[in-house]
């Protein structure tokens, strides 16, 4: 049977693919999940560069642009960031769903966008203990029963990719996501868990403001995961999709 267009589902910093295995099943969708490289079963890479923004961003369009049909793209975290970045590269794309992601400014806004969780500093590490990473699943994750997939993919990246990230960031080599995001003349929809204690929700406020096709949508019971909230999320994703396909 024909399918009415296909989810593209981009994950974040030290996650896998794995994330989005209950989404799998869309009655009427395709969904296509990736791993970047360094991440999940996609451990290829022939130098750190492999890991850049530039160059997840080109390994994405390419992917993107050769799914037949209309897609909306789905970005959590660092896929996020990803997701608005390519956006206006991808031919057939007709709405961007991003989660627990505050588009950044350039020069880069960090400390406007996301909150102080000294916890958290662990995503921009290459090396690390166990407890450092407990505590931020303790953070970032409200069901117990999430937190042993977090940790597995964690420890399952290759550490070189957080390095190279935290690299980036120091030098600024990121795209203007704000004005992207502001710009980007399709639907937009940026979710953010209530008890995510990493994005500042203040700041997604202000891209309700003007004319932009932007929602907000707080959800209830979940913190920066969509593991969290899976169904109340796939409910999102199929209302945007009866809505744009």
């Amino acid at each position: 049977m024909k399918t009415k267009g296909t989810i593209f589902c981009i994950h974040g910093n030290s996650s896998s693919s794995q994330i989005f295995d209950a989404w799998l099943r869309f009655e009427n969708y395709d969904v296509i999940t990736i791993d970047l490289p360094g991440h999940g079963r996609n451990q290829d890479y022939s130098s750190e560069d492999d890991f850049s923004f530039n160059s997840y961003c080109n390994f994405l369009i390419d992917l993107a642009n050769k799914i037949e049909g209309e897609i909306i793209v789905f970005g959590h975290s660092l896929g996020g960031h990803l997701a608005i970045s390519i956006a206006k590269f991808i031919k057939n794309i007709k709405a961007l769903i991003v989660m627990g992601t505050a588009p950044l400014k350039k020069p880069i806004n960090t400390s406007e966008a996301f909150m102080p969780v000294k916890e958290l500093n662990v995503f921009f590490k290459s090396i690390f203990d166990k407890a450092e990473l407990y505590k931020a699943a303790d953070k970032l994750i409200l069901k117990d029963s999430n937190k042993t997939m977090f940790i597995n993919s964690f420890i399952e990246t290759n550490p070189l990719t957080r390095e190279k990230i935290a690299t980036e960031i120091i030098d600024n080599n990121i795209l203007d996501e704000y004005t992207l995001f502001k710009t980007l003349n399709i639907p937009k929809y940026l979710l953010v868990g209530e008890n995510d204690c990493m994005i500042n929700k203040d700041y997604l406020a202000h891209f309700k403001e003007g004319n932009n096709k932007c929602e907000v949508i707080n959800i209830k019971n979940c913190g920066h995961y969509p593991v969290d909230a899976t169904e109340d999320i796939k409910t999102i994703i199929k209302d945007v999709a009866q809505a744009v396909f």
